[in-house]
């Protein structure tokens, strides 16, 4: 069970003069034609437009890269190729695309992995900014304080996307999974993350009936925005009991403007309901608002 649930990066293959992807020559062969007139045509359409011409290939990109999750984080060309319903020709070569430049990775077996690119940028990203930087390096120390599983989310397209997580060293703890999506209704870190937006954020954000996973969850958008504004957050806290998956309790709450670029970010912790181990929720609270103080 978990509260939590990576940072899309898409990347565009070089076009050259000849229309051809500059990663080699395989694209001519791969269909099985000459490309140098259509490749001209198209090369002339893309300097027209702009960025425009380049979407559906972008979007190519996006939809490879996003298969692979803390769940199945391996895959073998014909899986990668079903689970997103194309050709096995086209499937090869987006794939071969993101391998050129080691945003995923082929190894001796034949699966394809996560490559070193992102994980690179991962590492920039996590000490770009002083204060993100200081609270990753402190998150273990809050999972020990709390012994809950504490974790950093980001808002992402509509869903939570935990980007950092520490495992507390209770006998029981909520699973922590880096890059896992959560839904933004059903948790504390989505509800941190809503009540820092204008009730029309959230309806452009959210459909008028969300899906229900207990009998705990909220699943009208009004109702949730009306939960939001009236008592839903207390003394700065968002809560999410039973809310995501039965027994388990969250509190999370907003981490500073600019900490993760433009994202909007919260820090949570994560656990056994409050029911059964309250000291430890009394604890996390106490630990939570410290950091809080320190952030100012």
């Amino acid at each position: 069970m978990s509260d939590q649930q990576q940072t899309e990066v898409t990347v565009v293959p070089k076009v050259n003069t000849k229309g051809k992807a500059a990663s080699g020559k395989g694209d001519a062969r791969d269909n099985g034609r000459a490309t140098s007139g259509k490749g001209d045509a198209r090369a002339a359409v893309a300097s027209r437009n702009g960025s425009h011409a380049r979407i559906p290939t972008v979007h190519k990109l996006a939809q490879l890269l996003e298969v692979f999750t803390p769940a199945q984080p391996r895959w073998r060309l014909a899986d990668l190729a079903r689970e997103l319903g194309w050709d096995g020709a086209t499937t090869h070569r987006f794939a071969r695309a993101l391998a050129d430049i080691s945003m995923i990775d082929l190894d001796e077996d034949g699966n394809y992995t996560v490559g070193v690119l992102p994980q690179r940028l991962a590492a920039v990203a996590a000490g770009s900014e002083p204060g993100r930087h200081d609270l990753l390096q402190r998150l273990a120390e809050i999972a020990e304080q709390t012994e809950l599983t504490t974790q950093v989310g980001l808002l992402d397209r509509g869903e939570v996307v935990v980007v950092a997580s520490q495992e507390g060293r209770g006998a029981l703890n909520a699973a922590a999974s880096l890059g896992e999506r959560l839904p933004l209704h059903a948790t504390a870190m989505g509800k941190a993350m809503l009540v820092q937006l204008t009730d029309t954020e959230i309806r452009k954000l959210l459909p008028t009936r969300l899906p229900a996973t207990t009998d705990n969850t909220i699943a009208r958008r009004d109702e949730l925005i009306d939960h939001l504004r009236n008592g839903g957050i207390s003394n700065g806290f968002a809560v999410a009991d039973s809310e995501l998956s039965q027994g388990l309790y969250a509190l999370a709450m907003p981490l500073p403007a600019g900490w993760f670029g433009s994202s909007v970010a919260v820090l949570a912790c994560v656990g056994l309901s409050r029911d059964l181990v309250p000291e430890k929720w009394d604890k996390a609270e106490q630990v939570l608002a410290r950091e809080r103080e320190m952030m100012k």
